[in-house]
């Protein structure tokens, strides 16, 4: 892709995260991945409630992470 593409792709992108309450982090094992990084910055700078299934034990992005819970006790928070 060319830059402008990149950029318009990643752009309609976020506009998925923009329409959302919240963002649910599916980190089994704890990884996060560059590009779930940038999707966590940008919910929470858009001041959206982030979730993750595992504990995020990086001291930066833990404090952008409202719980941890499986998804079956995710709507318990939601509520």
């Amino acid at each position: 892709m060319a830059a402008e593409q990149t950029r318009a792709a990643l752009l309609e992108y976020l506009k998925d995260i923009d329409s959302a309450d919240s963002l649910y982090v599916f980190n089994r094992g704890g990884y996060l991945g560059r590009s779930m990084l940038v999707d966590i910055g940008y919910a929470y700078a858009r001041g959206k409630s982030v979730y993750s299934l595992e504990v995020v034990e990086d001291e930066f992005l833990s404090h952008m992470i409202a719980a941890s819970a499986s998804l079956e006790d995710l709507p318990g928070l939601l509520q």
